[in-house]
């Protein structure tokens, strides 16, 4: 498993703040973010991220409203 870090969601306003390129997916299920969402996010659901970050640029800018991720 990767590494990751845990961040409270006052970091996560502050980072949003100070960088308009930063770019949050939030990975629960539709079901979760109907019961409240995460401003700033965009939603693709863990069982999907996959085949979502496998479309093509356009695609992934057309089905999401932002720029796809780079590595």
């Amino acid at each position: 498993m990767a590494n990751t870090d845990v961040i409270s969601y006052d970091e996560l306003k502050a980072l949003q703040k100070k960088s308009s390129s930063l770019l949050v997916i939030d990975v629960r299920s539709k079901e979760e973010v109907d019961k409240g969402a995460i401003p700033g996010t965009i939603n693709i659901p863990v069982d999907t991220v996959e085949t979502e970050l496998s479309l093509d640029p356009e695609a992934f800018q057309a089905k999401f409203g932002v720029r796809k991720p780079t590595t």
